[in-house]
């Protein structure tokens, strides 16, 4: 790659023209000019709601541990090597998806995704054993991994740049959503219905929704116009979008591409290496502390002595914490660009030690409290919303979806490693204390992996 700025030029597959009939058009620019529209709402509603039932079928079973300990007969850390397997079925199906959906399109990726960890999250609901339920947390993970690359990547590239940060992070926010709709959702069902009708919801729910999906989203524009056979389509998609162009127009990515078939190595350039480096290490902290805390917290707090509902309900606090948290940090970042996260992965440090003091006082209020302290200086940094906006900036649209995989997929290894770690230290009379300390060690590593990023996203300048 000899440029950061190489185009494709699709007129050398068209009949040849006198040069003034065809308008060499920039698809980015395009985007970047035209308004936020309708169908992009739509766009993104859909993307989110993906993502929310994600999150739902991930953390339904985090939230379904006590209840499937005393049905099975086993102890909650029987549970660590189904968590791993689920997050390696999360790796593999991530590493997979990105290149599928660099390649076939960021939409049938992301619809294969939904699809596989529908069913398989309803075929839990009728395991009796810790084996199976293994395997398909594993088969599960497979369809998990592969649907929050492709929506991100989506949505960034069906947006003006003027509100891609905030959109991005808004999809990716939908995990912890996700989390919360869960909580509350379990709150309800585990007392009443059990643990085997949580998973037949969490599953049923985006089965039902597909083919709403399929009929209601469209493809990126920018994936599109990566081929002249696509024409038709991306046409379709700018009129949806209310985007003017010149009926003559060659479109064209302002980004750099290479001229073989792509290939994960490109992350490894000379230009990407630091920040490749510095991303996988920034999902690996982000994706350990997240997955660490959100699988492990109602365990804790069921071992403090408080009921199933409770323990969920502690889960909803965090959320709900990180839920603003990410947004205001998403804001912040339009304003002051992305470097200000590197603030409040510090300010979670503090909050993580204090919020393990809280849970040794064995009292629910200040249990809550600092709970959902904690969830704002904490998920709007490290639990990967923002970074995969910065992720987004990044690359670009040729190996985005790949390097938005890759990076992700790096995190699950952190993830892999959250389930052994929760499953040493979240039981006993100090699990609270235990379990922030280490959250604060993961932090730490949060804030020098991004001092360590040099492709920052830059503050919006008004004009």
């Amino acid at each position: 790659m000899t440029s950061d700025v190489l185009k494709i030029q699709l007129s050398a597959a068209e009949p040849q023209q006198p040069s003034a009939a065809k308008i060499s058009t920039s698809i980015g620019a395009l985007l970047d000019a035209g308004p936020w529209a309708l169908a992009q709402n739509v766009i993104l509603a859909l993307a989110c709601f993906t993502i929310i039932c994600d999150g739902f079928a991930n953390l339904a079973f985090g939230l379904a541990i006590p209840a499937m300990s005393h049905t099975l007969g086993v102890e909650p850390r029987a549970f660590s090597t189904v968590f791993a397997v689920g997050f390696a079925g999360l790796m593999l199906g991530t590493i997979t998806a990105g290149p599928l959906g660099d390649r076939f399109g960021r939409k049938p990726i992301l619809l294969l995704s939904l699809f596989v960890f529908a069913i398989f999250t309803v075929a839990l609901a009728f395991q009796n054993s810790v084996a199976s339920l293994t395997a398909l947390r594993f088969l599960a993970g497979l369809g998990l991994g592969g649907a929050l690359p492709n929506a991100t990547a989506l949505i960034a590239e069906s947006a003006p740049a003027r509100h891609r940060s905030l959109v991005v992070t808004i999809t990716a926010l939908c995990v912890p959503v996700g989390g919360m709709v869960g909580a509350v959702a379990a709150s309800a069902i585990l007392p009443h219905l059990g643990w085997r009708n949580l998973f037949i919801i969490a599953g049923a729910i985006p089965l039902a929704a597909s083919p709403i999906l399929y009929f209601m989203m469209p493809e990126s524009p920018k994936f599109l116009a990566g081929d002249l056979k696509r024409r038709p389509r991306l046409l379709r998609v700018l009129d949806k979008l209310k985007i003017p162009y010149p009926a003559q127009a060659v479109f064209t990515r302002d980004e750099a591409i290479p001229e073989k078939k792509l290939s994960f190595r490109l992350l490894f350039a000379p230009e990407y290496l630091r920040d490749t480096v510095a991303l996988w290490l920034a999902f690996f902290f982000a994706l350990a502390l997240g997955y660490f805390l959100v699988s492990w917290i109602p365990t804790v707090l069921a071992n403090a002595g408080f009921g199933l509902r409770i323990a969920s309900l502690g889960l909803l606090a965090f959320n709900g914490g990180g839920l603003i948290g990410a947004i205001g940090a998403a804001l912040l970042m339009k304003r002051l660009g992305s470097r200000v996260l590197i603030l409040f992965s510090i300010a979670g440090i503090v909050l993580a030690v204090a919020a393990g003091m809280a849970t040794s006082l064995a009292s629910l209020g200040p249990i809550i409290v600092m709970i959902v302290l904690f969830g704002l200086g904490v998920t709007s940094t490290a639990v990967t919303s923002p970074l995969f906006a910065i992720a987004s900036y990044t690359y670009p649209t040729a190996f985005r979806s790949v390097g938005i995989a890759m990076a992700l997929a790096f995190g699950r290894v952190g993830a892999i490693a959250s389930a052994y770690v929760g499953g040493a230290v979240s039981h006993g009379d100090a699990a609270g204390l235990a379990s922030f300390h280490v959250a604060a060690v993961l932090l730490l590593g949060s804030a020098l992996s991004l001092w360590l990023l040099r492709r920052h996203i830059p503050p919006v300048r008004r004009p």
